[in-house]
């Protein structure tokens, strides 16, 4: 069952295994892509974030809880407007019946935990994602640069 704090440890415990994998092997990954792709592997095997979730007005389509490039709640000053894309995000399974596909599809659907990852990275990009977390108000944000 979904619940922000068991949700929440196992993002954490996710999060410590990914670091602890890197610190053994630093090489496993060569790109920021693949690490993204180790930690959606490993929250898709348990079974409170699991399941299909339909949506508003739309009984027969639905999705996963689990997203890869989500958009930002809020635009950034510096995109003029536009909104970047969170690295993964965790949507709230009571939260996406209560909205329709096209708000889905638009990406309007304030997700419950957000990631935003680095792999041998400057300073910079740290300070740009740190910025993504803080600018859309996240309920549960986390940084995990490498």
């Amino acid at each position: 069952m979904f619940s922000n704090d068991t949700v929440k440890e196992i993002l954490e415990t996710a999060i410590d295994s990914l670091v602890d994998n890197f610190t053994h092997e630093p090489y496993i990954h060569r790109c920021e892509h693949s690490i993204h792709c180790e930690l959606y592997t490993m929250l898709t095997v348990h079974r409170a974030l699991q399941g299909l979730y339909p949506f508003k007005g739309d009984e027969n389509r639905s999705t996963t809880l689990i997203r890869k490039e989500w958009p930002e709640t809020t635009a950034r000053p510096e995109k003029n407007g536009r909104r970047g894309n969170f690295d993964m995000a965790i949507l709230d399974p009571y939260d996406v019946p209560q909205h329709t596909v096209s708000d889905f599809s638009a990406g309007r659907i304030r997700p419950a935990f957000v990631i935003e990852m680095g792999l041998n990275y400057g300073l910079n990009h740290l300070a740009s994602d740190e910025g993504k977390l803080t600018n859309s108000g996240c309920r549960h944000g986390y940084l995990v640069h490498l």
